[in-house]
């Protein structure tokens, strides 16, 4: 609240600069005699504005002061470097956002509550050791250093509290064992296991960091056993099975990411029954069509999945752009998703009430009474 109070971008002179470059954790100071490329600092500022405080000035003289020419810009921290210049040639909104948004995250962080979602959003690997005492904590921040220097906008290194959060360990393919290591990649949501079995050490971690970026680790892939035969209707999908089933190109495959905790899950459940079973159920329909799921924690899978359940359509023969269901979780919504979004444009439901139709007339049921 105090930021948003704060104009986007504060004047500073020569008499304010000392005090306002240790006014907060990040301040972010632009020397300009542009007005051009002041604006785009403005712009830059109030996409920003929330989390860091922004200064300028056009004193050619205090700029000289800092160590640098106008344009330029300067970030003050008050942990690691306490005085990083943006070095970019270009200033553009997009360059200078990039520079805010890598310089700003510390060199060995910290993963909790407030820095979790602003290191998934970065986009970058995230290297993350669980330590379960403050002694483990500093040990591990020192070894860690200098590749937190050298791998700097490749890679975001921090800790995690092991006692707060031990249990985010299973989410990354990790037992419950301190100290333990994990560079988890965001976009591909693949992991990376420093072996359990042996001693967590400076050497083993240069070799495992290494390694990571030479391209010569595998990840480690969790995936439930896949069942021996899809009895249907819906199709059950692991990780080892997911590329085989969801990315068949000759089927629309329409796919729920569920969990067995989420009570939504479990209210859908009966529905995403009954629509796998229209398409299950006739030959046609399913040569062309899979209802399945996926149970997510329990399997990596390469999509990004923010809640439960998120249900997303693969159209057949443009896997690349699954299109995610924001309708009603009610059977003839998801019906018409699959019609007007899948390569065969079917309608299952009007299909399977035709079949039923048809029965009812050629089968009709007789009752038998019993006479007096």
């Amino acid at each position: 609240m105090t930021k948003m109070s704060l104009p986007a971008v504060s004047l500073v002179t020569k008499d304010t600069l000392e005090g306002f470059k240790t006014s907060d954790d990040v301040v972010v100071v632009g020397f300009f005699a542009d007005a051009e490329a002041n604006k785009t600092f403005d712009a830059v500022a109030n996409v920003f504005r929330e989390s860091f405080i922004f200064g300028a000035t056009n004193d050619d003289a205090l700029a000289t002061a800092e160590g640098v020419s106008m344009p330029a810009i300067v970030m003050y921290k008050n942990y690691d470097d306490a005085k990083t210049i943006y070095t970019g040639s270009a200033f553009t909104a997009e360059e200078l956002g990039e520079f805010v948004r890598r310089e700003s995250v510390p060199l060995v962080g910290e993963v909790g509550p407030s820095t979790f979602s602003g290191y998934m959003q970065s986009g970058l690997p995230l290297a993350y050791i669980f330590v379960d005492n403050d002694e483990h904590k500093t040990k591990f921040s020192e070894i860690l250093l200098p590749f937190a220097r050298k791998f700097r906008g490749k890679m975001n290194i921090a800790t995690i509290d092991a006692v707060k959060f031990g249990q985010h360990a299973n989410n990354v393919n990790l037992e419950q064992q301190w100290p333990a290591f994990v560079i988890q990649e965001i976009e591909s949501n693949l992991k990376y296991v420093y072996d359990q079995a042996t001693e967590l050490t400076a050497e083993g971690l240069e070799e495992f960091l290494e390694s990571y970026h030479a391209g010569s680790l595998s990840p480690k892939i969790k995936s439930q056993e896949a069942p021996e035969v899809q009895d249907g209707p819906v199709v059950i999908v692991t990780a080892n099975t997911y590329d085989e089933l969801v990315l068949d190109e000759d089927k629309d495959v329409l796919i729920e990411f569920y969990a067995t905790w989420c009570g939504h899950c479990k209210r859908l459940a009966p529905i995403y029954e009954e629509l796998g079973e229209i398409f299950w159920s006739d030959e046609a329909l399913k040569s062309k069509i899979t209802v399945a799921k996926v149970d997510t924690p329990e399997n990596d899978v390469p999509d990004e999945i923010r809640g439960f359940p998120t249900i997303k359509l693969y159209p057949a023969g443009d896997k690349s752009n699954p299109i995610e269901y924001e309708g009603d979780r009610t059977l003839e919504s998801l019906n018409d998703f699959i019609r007007e979004n899948g390569k065969y444009h079917v309608d299952g439901l009007a299909a399977w009430k035709a079949k039923k139709e048809k029965i009812e007339i050629e089968d009709p049921i007789v009752e038998e009474h019993d006479e007096l």
